[in-house]
């Protein structure tokens, strides 16, 4: 299963072609302490260039455990696809389809609305 990460493109507006993106809007309400908001273009699909502008962003191993934006570049051969406009939020782990490019270093992106694939888990600080 996924799970979803309290890490978001912040930039994105607020209506494009008829998509609602509340749930950024509601995330950028938030206290810094517990989301982290990422810098994205407002481009249809420029993950490459997400990656690179956030290449300072460390700390939830986004960056510290992967190479590239969109394909196989995290560690152990996991599949790394930042998030782009139509897709603002950070997915982990990976889907059973993703075989063995699934797994702790796997990240994805999403709309972020529910789904029966998708979980979330806790962290106290």
């Amino acid at each position: 299963a996924w799970e979803y990460m309290a890490s978001y493109l912040k930039d994105v507006p607020k209506t494009t072609d008829g998509y609602k993106y509340d749930y950024v809007n509601n995330f950028n309400n938030l206290s810094k302490k517990y989301v982290t908001g990422y810098l994205g273009t407002a481009n249809e699909d420029d993950r490459v260039n997400n990656y690179t502008d956030n290449k300072a962003m460390y700390g939830d191993a986004v960056w510290e455990t992967s190479n590239g934006a969109s394909g196989q570049y995290s560690w152990n051969n996991d599949y790394s696809y930042f998030p782009y406009l139509l897709h603002p939020f950070f997915i982990r782990g990976g889907y059973f389809n993703y075989g063995a490019s699934a797994g702790v270093f796997c990240f994805d992106n999403d709309v972020g609305g529910t789904n029966g694939d998708y979980g979330f888990r806790a962290v106290a600080l």
